[in-house]
């Protein structure tokens, strides 16, 4: 309960005191955002549109999201991308909107279950570097570049692509930062 009068606190304060504080206000407050902004940026990788890629999370960035909160609530997407034929929408373990869960499934349908799981790696390894960096924002940037230029790496080398991912699912240090350099030079000869 102490927790929830801080954060109104916070939000009387920000907010101007002519207006009522509705939802979508209280969300731009606090950086939340919806699926829906996550399912838009992911198409937007698998469709190669690195300005709008950038664009659309700089708007995220700019209304206050923090970039750890993006990675996870983008882990999310990508799992329900990946696992989307065994979730059921009245299911109480997942939180999608009718809408979502169509668009959802729409992606699903066109994409390699390789890519998302290779999507879900560069993520997590992108969460472990926010640790390390001055600059959060610039790591998420990068990532979603990379993501946009893994998506076309050339399907003569998908077979490195299963190696990699096969290596990346080791528990092995040593097996992961080979799968780091096959991926590298994946992306190198694209």
């Amino acid at each position: 309960m102490r927790d929830a009068l801080s954060l109104l606190d916070r939000a009387i304060i920000t907010f101007p005191n002519d207006k009522e504080l509705d939802l979508d206000t209280a969300q731009n407050i606090f950086g939340y955002f919806d699926k829906s902004y996550l399912i838009n940026l992911v198409q937007c990788i698998l469709g190669g549109e690195e300005k709008k890629v950038i664009e659309n999370y700089r708007k995220l960035f700019d209304a206050g999201i923090d970039p750890k909160l993006f990675l996870n609530d983008f882990l999310e997407v990508l799992y329900y991308i990946k696992n989307i034929n065994s979730i059921s929408l009245g299911g109480t373990n997942f939180n999608l909107n009718d809408n979502e869960f169509k668009r959802i499934s729409e992606i699903a349908n066109k994409t390699n279950v390789q890519e998302i799981i290779l999507f879900w790696q560069f993520t997590i390894k992108t969460i472990d570097e926010l640790e390390i960096v001055s600059n959060p924002n610039l790591s998420v940037e990068m990532f979603l570049t990379r993501l946009i230029y893994l998506k076309g790496i050339k399907n003569k080398d998908t077979s490195i692509l299963s190696k990699a991912i096969t290596l990346i699912e080791s528990s092995r240090e040593k097996d992961r930062k080979k799968a780091d350099k096959l991926i590298d030079l994946c992306l190198k000869e694209n």
